[in-house]
């Protein structure tokens, strides 16, 4: 969206959407080019251009759609490092369990240390105690509800940045998940790893796949995407002013998903 500050500056009156983008995208520009895009007087001059009382209503939206980008980025972002956590949580479980049938194989149990993390395989864990399978899906249930988190987030932001024609709305606040898909690729990764060596008889090694299969299922990123329905029903509760709709709202409709159970 082309916006230019002189020719506002020479206008008689201005819209509380006109005022309102130009915030935008002084915001977007302190982010992604770190420079400003207006100065706080010029800001203070134009404020005071306000045709009447509903653009200055309607400019306040704006306002207060800046406040919730920048506070939901911030949870977002939160969400992302909890996956990550919990992510190191699922990757110990498998990275012992992998060591733990390499050194079966080698026949090198006799050293403390190995004999160790033998005991910390998620087999032996899981035979002698059912509440590491409860930790591991605590743990899983927790990266997807992240998930889930951080990609409706960025679907709503997206939709801002398409209806209120700001493409650098989303380059700005979208929050990075590519870490997040390495993260899951490589959970299936090591699991598919420890099934090519599984010991065992033929029966053991039929239920230690089984097992694996059950406590680290495979997903990726885009198992989290809103479904269509919902994304359209965002869309169709965004309009082309702030004015006429509170954000939240449109991340709990992409965020329906989760009461879905899915």
């Amino acid at each position: 969206m082309s916006i230019n500050i002189k020719e506002l500056l020479n206008k008689k009156h201005i819209t509380g959407d006109e005022l309102g983008k130009v915030l935008l995208l002084d915001d977007i520009y302190r982010i992604n080019e770190k420079i400003a895009f207006v100065t706080d007087r010029e800001i203070d001059i134009l404020s005071h251009r306000l045709k009447n009382r509903r653009e200055s209503q309607n400019f306040e939206c704006y306002r207060t759609f800046l406040h919730w980008i920048h506070n939901n980025h911030h949870i977002a972002n939160s969400n992302r490092y909890f996956v990550l956590s919990e992510y190191g949580k699922l990757l110990t479980f498998l990275s012992n369990t992998y060591y733990a049938e390499q050194l079966i194989i080698a026949k090198n149990m006799n050293n403390k240390l190995n004999n160790i993390i033998q005991n910390l395989s998620v087999f032996e864990l899981y035979n002698k105690t059912y509440e590491t399978g409860d930790i591991i899906n605590i743990a899983i249930k927790k990266l997807k509800q992240g998930s889930y988190n951080v990609v409706a987030f960025n679907y709503a932001v997206t939709l801002f940045s398409e209806i209120l024609c700001l493409p650098n709305l989303k380059d700005a606040f979208c929050v990075p998940t590519n870490k997040i898909e390495k993260c899951f690729e490589h959970l299936s990764i090591i699991r598919d790893n420890i099934k090519l060596i599984l010991t065992g008889t033929k029966e053991e090694r039929k239920q230690k796949k089984k097992l694996l299969n059950i406590l680290f299922p495979t997903f990726s990123l885009a198992d989290f995407k809103p479904l269509d329905k919902y994304i359209l029903l965002a869309r169709n509760n965004v309009s082309s002013s702030l004015e006429q709709h509170i954000p939240n709202n449109i991340i709990k409709i992409l965020k329906t998903n989760l009461s879905d159970g899915l």
